[in-house]
C-alpha cells in the first residue's frame, strides 16, 4: 500500500490542443469521467464541459504562437452574436463555427448532453466520500480499457470505473476481480440510457468511448487483499463511521 501526495487532474489547458480536436468528440465524456473519479482535484479548462474544439487556423495577425491561440477562442454560451461571450462588434479571437449547436444554452436542454453528464459527475464527486477520500486501486490498462476502484474504510460500498478508450469491446470483470458480484448496478454512464441498470460482470459490452461508474457492496475491500496491495494507493487516508456519520483519520 502506498501513500500519494495531492494531485491536480486536468485534460486541457491554454497551451494544449482541446480534447475534442485532439482525440475526437467520442472521447470527451469518458475523459471527463476519468478526471472526476481519479484521486485528487479535478481541473477543467473552460469549454471542456461542453466539448468545445479548437478554432480553425486562420491569419490571426498576432505575434503569439498560432498553435496556442486555437484553444483560446471565446466561451460558447449561446447562439447569439459572439456566442454570447461579448456584446462588442468583434472578439480578439473568432468564435468556433459550431457555436450555434455547441453551447451552454443548447446543452442545458439536452438530457444526454456533455454538459449534463459533466454536472452529474461534478455533483457525484462533491457528494460521495468514495471519490473525495480513501483508496484508489488500479486494476487494468490495455489498448482498450482502464479499470480501477475507489473505496473507503468503514463502508462496504465500492465504485468501480470501467472506461473504454478504444473501439467497442467486451470485458469480463470476473477475470480482474474474482469475487465481484455477478450483477452490479450502473451508478453513472456516459450513455444516460444505461443508468440504474444492472449489468453482468462477466460480459460488459462497452461502446467506443463509453465509461461506466459501477457500484456494488462487499465486505472484502481490495486494498485489504494481499493480491491487490501493490496496486492500491491513498492520498488522504480516512475512515468513515456510519454510527456518527463522520470521517476520522486515526484508523
Amino acid at each position: 500500500m502506498k501513500r500519494t501526495k495531492g494531485v491536480l487532474n486536468k485534460i486541457g489547458g491554454p497551451n494544449n490542443v482541446r480534447l475534442t480536436s485532439r482525440l475526437g468528440k467520442e472521447y470527451v465524456n469518458v475523459m471527463n469521467m476519468l478526471v472526476f473519479t481519479l484521486p485528487g482535484t479535478p481541473i477543467t479548462y473552460y469549454g471542456e464541459e461542453i466539448g468545445m474544439g479548437n478554432i480553425l487556423a486562420t491569419n490571426l495577425n498576432e505575434s503569439y504562437d498560432a498553435d496556442t491561440l486555437l484553444s483560446k477562442s471565446p466561451m460558447q454560451w449561446d447562439n447569439s452574436s459572439n456566442a454570447g461571450f461579448s456584446e462588442g462588434n468583434h472578439t480578439w479571437l473568432p468564435t468556433s463555427s459550431d457555436y450555434h449547436t455547441v453551447n451552454v444554452d443548447v446543452q442545458k436542454t439536452q438530457p444526454r448532453s456533455t454538459l449534463k453528464l459533466y454536472q452529474e459527475l461534478s455533483s457525484l464527486h462533491a457528494n460521495e466520500l468514495l471519490l473525495s477520500r480513501g483508496w484508489f486501486c488500479y486494476l487494468r490498462n490495455d489498448s482498450h480499457s482502464v479499470v480501477y476502484t475507489r473505496e473507503l474504510d468503514g463502508t462496504d460500498r465500492v465504485f468501480l470505473m470501467v472506461l473504454n478508450f478504444g473501439e467497442s469491446s467486451l470485458l469480463n470483470l470476473k477475470e480482474v476481480i474474482s469475487n465481484i458480484p455477478t450483477q452490479v448496478r450502473i451508478r453513472l454512464s456516459t450513455n444516460s440510457a444505461h443508468e440504474g441498470q444492472e449489468v453482468d460482470t462477466q460480459a460488459i459490452i462497452l461502446d467506443k468511448g463509453e465509461g461506466l461508474i459501477l457500484e456494488y457492496n462487499t465486505k472484502n475491500l481490495l486494498h485489504h487483499q494481499t493480491a491487490f496491495r501493490d496496486r492500491c494507493f491513498v492520498s488522504n487516508r480516512a475512515c468513515y463511521s456510519s454510527v456518527f456519520d463522520i470521517l476520522y483519520s486515526s484508523c
